[in-house]
């Protein structure tokens, strides 16, 4: 029995269905700072750690009240982290995400504020625990939106898989930054998916980099592009990471899954999409989905693709 609703659209969960990630959302919105506290130093691994606080930007209104957690926890980088993580998801509401000829200057001013603040709390964090890889792997992240240098930008990601050589959330971001929409090119986009996923222990989350490359490359050349050749590829890539015996599923693993779902059921094969649907469930998250040009909401083009993968 497939472990989904076969007809209605699964409903975007900020949590993405993580118990994990609920307690902390229940936490936070709560202001239960020492149970947000006793739910982050639960999880062992800094990887699964980003990922968790990468969904709290989510929840309303949480800037001020983390404030008092911050001002109560004086010297601790716990709460700084979790700050800095809020603030970057904060930045991106005040910019919206229309193409940038569409946002007005001060949404831009009140984006880079934003991102400002964030980093400061993150810097703090480093300062105070210079091991503090989840805090580095969102300077990561926010290295985009601040328009960092190429360099600065290469050296965040140095810090963080110096010390985390597989971190997928840091690997995740730093291909944002190398596609040709922001800093990058295509080649420098294919080289650092292909060369970080070879490097990869077999079962890794990081051969999703491979049909997140694709996804972006496809926006150039939507028609023709979903090729026998990519889908080669994303075979390959799936059966040494998410289809590979030796793959455990993570905090990372819905955003793997859901981009190798997105770009098995471009490609038309829809055996391999189904077998990343019934992993998911209804589990979606809004990126690859907006990339559906037939319908605007992530979670009916979800339905739609799943339902053409379970027909076959």
């Amino acid at each position: 029995m497939w472990p989904f609703n076969r007809t209605p659209a699964p409903r975007l969960d900020p949590a993405v269905g993580d118990p994990t990630t609920r307690a902390l959302h229940d936490a936070l919105t709560g202001h239960d700072w020492s149970a947000a506290e006793a739910v982050l130093r639960g999880v062992p691994d800094a990887d699964d750690r980003a990922h968790h606080l990468s969904r709290i930007d989510e929840l309303p209104d949480l800037w001020p009240a983390l404030g008092s957690w911050v001002a109560d926890a004086a010297g601790d980088p716990l709460p700084l982290t979790v700050r800095g993580a809020y603030a970057i998801g904060w930045a991106w509401q005040a910019r919206t995400a229309a193409r940038a000829k569409y946002v007005t200057k001060e949404q831009f001013q009140e984006f880079f504020r934003r991102l400002r603040l964030a980093e400061n709390d993150l810097d703090q964090a480093i300062a105070l625990d210079p091991g503090n890889v989840t805090a580095r792997a969102f300077l990561v992240l926010s290295a985009r939106g601040r328009q960092v240098e190429p360099d600065e930008a290469a050296e965040r990601f140095a810090a963080v898989v110096d010390r985390h050589p597989h971190h997928s959330f840091a690997h995740q971001h730093r291909l944002q930054y190398l596609c040709r929409k922001w800093f990058g090119s295509d080649d420098e986009m294919f080289g650092f998916a292909r060369a970080s996923f070879a490097a990869a222990p077999d079962g890794s989350l990081l051969g999703a980099l491979v049909p997140d490359a694709h996804v972006e490359r496809s926006m150039d050349d939507r028609g023709d592009y979903w090729t026998a050749e990519v889908r080669a590829e994303l075979h390959a890539a799936a059966e040494r990471s998410v289809f590979h015996p030796d793959y455990q599923p993570r905090a990372g693993s819905v955003w793997a899954m859901n981009l190798f779902a997105y770009a098995f059921s471009m490609t038309g094969d829809r055996q391999a999409a189904a077998a990343c649907f019934a992993a998911l469930g209804d589990r979606v998250t809004e990126y690859p989905w907006t990339y559906d040009t037939v319908l605007a909401s992530p979670a009916k083009a979800y339905a739609r693709h799943r339902a053409k993968a379970l027909a076959a």
